[in-house]
């Protein structure tokens, strides 16, 4: 199965296929959220679940939303990712990261 796979990737790769790992989520709306403000629903609201949450050791959540493309024949890969903190419902910090290079 695991070979399947491999093999249907590089094919892929080889005939300029586009490549997606992560879900797309809308990084517009990255500004519109306000550590101390903006609670964990309005997150959720503005950018669906995350790809995944983490329980940290203070109490807090860590949501990391992340999503990335590339596409071999014109050399463009895009990287968007999202990491929030979430303590008692409400996000107490952020780190945007998105990338693209042509």
């Amino acid at each position: 199965m695991l070979k399947n796979l491999l093999v249907l990737l590089f094919v892929g790769l080889f005939l300029g296929c586009s490549v997606t790992a992560g879900r797309q989520f809308n990084t517009s709306a990255v500004n519109n959220i306000i550590p101390g403000t903006t609670t964990e629903s309005d997150v959720i609201s503005m950018l669906g679940m995350p790809v995944s949450k983490e329980k940290m050791s203070n109490g807090s959540e860590l949501y990391t939303y992340s999503y990335g493309y590339r596409v071999p024949l014109f050399v463009e890969t895009s990287v968007n990712t999202l990491q929030l903190q979430i303590c008692q419902g409400v996000v107490v910090d952020k780190w945007p990261k998105l990338y693209r290079w042509n």
